[in-house]
């Protein structure tokens, strides 16, 4: 791929990356801290009682992560074609960052499309347990995914090893894998549930904008480039 196609996709994965947590935070802080979402063991009343009272908020919420799903595939993608253009990382490094990001933005979108139907048919009685328990389980399957693609990046091919970023990526991915744990087990219940959530993407909010605002600045830079072939 030619310099001037990298780095357009560098630049326009920068100010998606910008995007993607104005979206996402300001999903999360819908309605106030009240969506803390019942356990995973909840009752049927309890976790209709969730969608019914907090109707809008899911909804702005919902909105928030579709919104966000299309532009974090963009930072996937130009991740990818980043590090393989600059050859600080392998192609399947490269690769598990990119696809990582991409299911990423898959599972925001299929939560951001069942959340936002299980809330939109609430009062015509439909099924609400099932699609809450699915929702959970997506919300668990993001913690692996999200860390296996920010582990690819260490060390990243848009920074030093001594760049704080794969600090900063060390530890976004690894509170990502305590997600499953969170999300999953019944032993552990509201507010307490809702702590790695909120502290997992907000460090993920921190990551995706530093490392596509880095993938726009090295774009051109000639330390950053592949070695040349003899």
């Amino acid at each position: 791929m030619s310099d001037v196609r990298t780095h357009r996709w560098c630049q326009t994965a920068g100010f998606a990356a910008v995007a993607v947590p104005l979206l996402a935070i300001g999903s999360l802080l819908a309605d106030g801290w009240n969506l803390v979402p019942p356990a995973a063991d909840a009752t049927d009343p309890a976790i209709v009682a969730y969608y019914t009272d907090h109707r809008t908020g899911l909804l702005v919420r919902s909105l928030g992560f579709a919104l966000a799903a299309p532009l974090v595939l963009i930072c996937g993608t130009a991740m990818a074609v980043h590090l393989c253009a600059t050859g600080r990382a392998s192609s399947v490094r490269a690769l598990v960052a990119g696809a990582g990001l991409a299911l990423t933005a898959l599972l925001w979108a299929v939560y951001a499309a069942l959340n936002a139907t299980v809330t939109l048919t609430i009062d015509a009685g439909a099924p609400t347990a099932q699609p809450f328990r699915l929702a959970l389980l997506l919300y668990a399957m993001l913690g692996p995914v999200i860390a296996a693609a920010v582990w690819a990046t260490l060390p990243t091919g848009f920074s030093r090893p001594t760049n704080p970023l794969n600090a900063l990526a060390t530890l976004t991915a690894a509170c990502h894998l305590t997600l499953p744990v969170f999300a999953l087990l019944p032993a552990i219940t509201p507010p307490v549930q809702h702590i790695p959530l909120m502290l997992s993407v907000g460090l993920f909010c921190l990551w995706l904008p530093a490392s596509g605002l880095a993938m726009a600045r090295s774009a051109d830079s000639p330390t950053l480039s592949p070695p040349p072939r003899h």
